[in-house]
């Protein structure tokens, strides 16, 4: 097995002997496992010991075998970090679709991903998002979007549930990390949680962008920073200076700079 790649490898081009057959079954057997867990999941989102938590292990189990069909397997450092009884926001890079499996495997506590409204539109996971009470942010419309984020605040707090956040806005092209979107911190700093900075390293070189199938078996280490702090950080300026610490903690945590060479 190949350890996780901090400096993403170029991605090798689709075409080749078995590229069909490849993009084929892994596309037919990811479609039926995901359809059939996130019906399963959507089916028990009513059943005790409270509403969504049986659902959310069933999400949890998805996230671990839809990785390890492919060979591949997740490492985690610096576990010791989570608190999985407190409301953090849980902010890491993006680059491969296996980055949300990645959170949701690692993490131990009851987490759900901050996501755009239009998104509950996708087939079963985007379904299962708007049923499951996961974070819809309405950015078209900023009164509602507000009152949204009242109460995702207000949900965060007492059912102890991490918002995880991808705030590049979309997976990169090339595994660098991009600027990250100031906006995407108004929930931390409006329900004063702390940030969780997360590398995720090596999915880069598992699915990158622009790939219909898994090119490779290889390991992902998910690295767990130190939790940041949001209470001294105010406002539209307040918002810009926790994004910059907090992407420069996720270079610290060995995610390459995707700004470097831009700015050469």
């Amino acid at each position: 097995m190949i350890a996780a790649e901090v400096h993403p490898l170029p991605p090798r081009s689709e075409k080749g002997r078995f590229a069909l057959v490849r993009k084929v079954a892994f596309g037919w057997v990811s479609f039926f496992h995901t359809m059939f867990f996130f019906v399963l999941a959507t089916l028990t989102l009513p059943l005790p010991p409270r509403p969504g938590r049986t659902s959310f292990w069933i999400v949890k189990l998805w996230s671990r075998l839809i990785i390890g069909m492919t060979g591949c397997r997740v490492r985690i450092e610096g576990a010791e970090r989570w608190k999985p009884d407190e409301s953090r926001m849980i902010v890491a890079n993006h680059c491969s679709w296996y980055d949300p499996p990645a959170v949701w495997q690692s993490f131990p506590g009851q987490c759900r991903f901050v996501l755009k409204q239009e998104l509950t539109k996708v087939p079963f996971i985007g379904w299962y998002a708007g049923w499951a009470g996961h974070f819809l942010l309405d950015r078209a419309n900023p009164r509602e979007g507000m009152a949204l984020m009242k109460r995702a605040i207000e949900r965060a707090h007492k059912y102890r549930l991490s918002p995880v956040v991808f705030p590049e806005g979309t997976r990169s092209p090339d595994g660098g990390l991009k600027a990250l979107r100031a906006g995407a911190f108004q929930l931390a700093m409006s329900g004063k949680m702390a940030v969780q900075p997360v590398a995720i390293l090596g999915t880069y070189a598992i699915w990158p962008k622009g790939f219909t199938y898994t090119r490779r078996c290889a390991e992902i280490v998910v690295r767990v920073g130190e939790p940041i702090d949001t209470t001294p950080y105010k406002g539209s300026r307040g918002r810009k200076e926790l994004a910059a610490v907090v992407r420069q903690a996720l270079i610290d945590l060995g995610v390459p700079d995707g700004l470097a060479d831009e700015s050469d």
